[in-house]
């Protein structure tokens, strides 16, 4: 039978069953992780033994579901290529904007991107009327978290708006409003919002450093909210 695991947070883990050997008895410990949002492969170096505490518990730490997003994981450390107003919006992913002043989405290019070439991705937009909804559902391909229902998991509320300039229109949604690979500028008011309000945004990339099964990623996501002068 599978032996119990022990998960402490941050730590996020789901999987299994996987056979492990011991390093004192190198026998096979069957291990099944059943703690966590979403599967995450678990990846060991050539030659290395995860760390029996006891007969009975096994402390594994994996990364958990983020707003941070995926990109480069499969490489190093995670990057947020999505900005609103030059922005990640720091620890909280929160960005507060003026309405009256400049306004700009822009997505960067990951850094596993060639010089001299681009990303295409495509992008989300969902108004919120509340907070945004907890927890978070896995992508297709291991591409990581999302926080709103996106074209390719199905489900509601789908985005209002979506830039896509990939190639795939049909899983990643049919554009309403036109944008180019990164880096670019998605959407940009230099005079301030007309209509304004609090949204969310979160989308897909090129990622030649991704850890999915694709070369491709979450992005990070924003939350925005208007501020009224």
């Amino acid at each position: 039978p599978a032996i119990p695991i022990l998960v402490q947070p941050p730590l996020a883990t789901v999987l299994g069953p996987f056979e492990f050997r011991s390093q004192q008895e190198r026998l096979p410990i069957p291990l099944e992780i059943l703690s966590g949002p979403r599967p995450v492969r678990l990846r060991l170096s050539a030659g290395a033994y995860p760390e029996v505490e006891n007969s009975t518990s096994l402390r594994i730490e994996l990364p958990p579901c983020s707003l941070s997003g995926t990109v480069n994981a499969g490489r190093g450390s995670v990057e947020r290529v999505l900005r609103l107003n030059g922005s990640a919006g720091g620890q909280r992913h929160e960005v507060s904007y003026n309405v009256l002043e400049s306004f700009a989405i822009t997505m960067k290019k990951p850094s596993s991107v060639a010089v001299g070439d681009t990303a295409r991705f495509a992008l989300y937009l969902w108004p919120l009327r509340t907070e945004l909804p907890e927890g978070a559902g896995e992508l297709p391909f291991e591409l990581g978290c999302t926080f709103m229902p996106m074209p390719l998991t199905g489900g509601t509320p789908q985005p209002a708006i979506i830039w896509n300039n990939t190639r795939r229109r049909g899983g990643l949604g049919a554009s309403t409003h036109p944008s180019i690979p990164a880096p670019s500028v998605v959407f940009r008011k230099p005079n301030g919002l007309t209509r304004f309000g609090a949204f969310f945004i979160q989308g897909i990339i090129y990622d030649p450093g991704s850890a999915a099964q694709v070369p491709a990623s979450a992005t990070n996501g924003i939350i925005a909210r208007p501020v009224v002068p």
